[in-house]
């Protein structure tokens, strides 16, 4: 059974108050000292890396054995009715993924965007825009992996996301377990029941993956996961690790006092350990990522025995 493939998207506030301060070109080498295994480079505010600093990334990356991924920017919307939207996050999304090629990482993670008041159309749409980008300029050795959105108005269901990795090549899920613990209050038929407070919500998460995912392409589905905060439309904000719900942010019902926020990186990771799925997971808890994957990597320890 392969261990899974632990890291962190971006870099936390810890990294800067080591010896390596503000110089992010050595992140492969800190994850290497404290024992993680993946780097999500973010390059969600645009494409803004030098190509000569995303080869420099892949070097590092390589020396240190460490996986780098890319997360594109939220500002490529390829569900948009306008043209001249679709035509800049082609151009935007082209950028994004030749740097990903240059840095030496095999996946780039996208929102798909809003649904625009129109489901079936928005997915329409992005299939189109998906599909012709990836046959006239995604490099070689680089696949997209559109992510399931926390937010209702969002397109990005976990329904909506397989049904464009069935239909486009090249394509793969990113499901993000904080993003679909968030949608739980829609009256979505694909969204209803999805809440993680368990190893076994985990558990059938993998199980139904399983049914409707090919054997060969298990490997290569991609997770987030992060404790959230959430009301009636979905996301509003990423918590910290390990951090507990507040008098303030307490509602009597779903979020009570001195709780912790959920979804729980720790209980994915057993149900990995149970499971032998072979996941790459990414922590986005906010400002405290290398906490949770950290704790991640002893929890799947500790459940493989």
């Amino acid at each position: 059974m392969a261990s899974p493939t632990l890291g962190v998207a971006g870099f936390p506030p810890s990294f800067f108050e080591t010896k390596y301060r503000r110089d992010r070109l050595n992140g492969p080498e800190w994850l290497d000292e404290i024992g993680l295994d993946l780097l999500e480079l973010q390059m969600t505010y645009g494409p803004r890396t030098k190509p000569e600093t995303a080869e420099k990334y892949r070097e590092r990356a390589e020396r240190f054995g460490i996986t780098l991924t890319v997360h594109g920017s939220y500002y490529t919307v390829f569900t948009s009715p306008k043209q001249d939207v679709i035509d800049r996050s082609l151009k935007r999304f082209e950028t994004t993924c030749s740097l990903a090629a240059k840095a030496g990482a095999s996946r780039v993670v996208l929102h798909p965007g809003s649904a625009f008041g129109d489901r079936e159309g928005a997915l329409a749409r992005f299939i189109e825009n998906i599909d012709r980008f990836i046959r006239s300029a995604l490099p070689d050795g680089v696949d997209v992996y559109p992510e399931t959105a926390g937010k209702l108005a969002q397109l990005g269901s976990l329904a909506e996301i397989l049904a464009i990795c069935r239909e486009v090549e090249r394509c793969r899920p990113c499901v993000d377990f904080g993003h679909l613990h968030a949608r739980q209050l829609s009256e979505l038929d694909t969204d209803n029941g999805w809440t993680f407070t368990t190893v076994e919500d985990y558990l059938g998460a993998f199980e139904w993956l399983e049914r409707h995912v090919e054997p060969e392409d298990r490997p290569l589905v991609h997770f987030h996961v992060t404790p959230i905060q959430y009301g009636p439309k979905g996301e509003i904000s990423h918590r910290r690790y390990g951090e507990r719900i507040s008098a303030e942010d307490a509602d009597g019902d779903r979020f009570v006092e001195g709780e912790p926020w959920l979804p729980e990186a720790t209980q994915l990771a057993e149900a990995v350990a149970k499971n032998g799925y072979p996941a790459w997971v990414v922590c986005e808890a906010g400002n405290t990522q290398d906490k949770g994957a950290l704790a991640m990597k002893q929890a799947y320890l500790a459940a493989s025995g």
